[in-house]
């Protein structure tokens, strides 16, 4: 579990005032391989996608980035594989 590590990597990012409305969420998680070729593929033998996205949105709403993690009312996690570890997040107010 490396929730402590997003919430350090997150909480200089957050905004002034929780968000309030729905939020569509975005996240690129990209797997470290030495396989040049692997690059910019799907991953599929880490992470689990859905418990990915969970542990993203419970620690966004640790950080008061929105109220409720149930605000996130669309949401997409990518899995690749890349020359280093990495992760990248977008989040939207909607409406």
């Amino acid at each position: 579990d490396n929730a402590a590590e997003l919430m350090e990597a997150f909480w200089p990012h957050r905004p002034a005032q929780p968000w309030s409305g729905p939020v569509r969420f975005y996240a690129l998680v990209c797997f470290a391989t030495a396989d040049k070729e692997l690059w910019e593929t799907p991953c599929t033998q880490e992470g689990d996608w859905d418990n990915l996205g969970k542990q993203m949105g419970d620690v966004l709403q640790r950080c008061k980035f929105f109220e409720n993690d149930r605000q996130i009312t669309q949401g997409t996690v990518i899995k690749e594989w890349a020359k280093t570890d990495a992760l990248i997040i977008e989040l939207w107010k909607l409406g």
